[in-house]
């Protein structure tokens, strides 16, 4: 999945109000002992491919606190619409039925904020944790690349 964040804003409580959406989806997997390939960006008449599709042109805003935890989600409604529409993308991203799961599956997404300050250079590594995305684990790799007119630019490996 290649997901894109857009910082809007930074509320005057220090909160940041990020807008999230799906550029591309692609999954591989295997439920129920049935093989399962999804992509956003093939054309094969897959009825999948054309359900993960539509979640790409739907746009949720965050809001998340200073240590990267969600307070709110707006527009997940919509998500969860079109994921009941289609059972087996409803049981592939259990993450988007309510907003708990969401709230939980971005609280590890987004916890990589260091708690110091950064430089230039510093470099950490985060683990995050997805049981509500059949038990996925990722490590992230995190390198200040740049500091720029107050903006942190990164770079990462996972």
């Amino acid at each position: 999945m290649v997901f894109a964040y857009t910082v809007l804003d930074v509320l005057p409580d220090k909160k940041f109000l990020v807008e999230y959406s799906f550029l591309r989806m692609k999954m591989n997997m295997n439920m129920n002992g049935q093989a399962m390939n999804m992509d956003s960006e093939s054309a094969d008449g897959n009825p999948m491919n054309a359900a993960i599709k539509d979640l790409l042109l739907l746009k949720m805003k965050l809001t998340l606190n200073q240590k990267g935890q969600v307070e709110k989600v707006d527009g997940l409604d919509e998500y969860a619409k079109k994921l009941f529409g289609n059972q087996q993308l409803a049981q592939a991203m259990k993450m988007f039925a309510d907003e708990n799961n969401f709230k939980s599956f971005f609280a590890q997404t987004f916890n990589y904020f260091p708690e110091n300050e950064v430089s230039v250079g510093d470099q950490w590594k985060s683990v995050v944790k997805i049981p509500e995305l059949m038990d996925v684990e990722i490590i992230l790799m995190f390198e200040v690349a740049a500091i720029e007119n107050n903006q942190v630019h990164l770079n990462f490996k996972s």
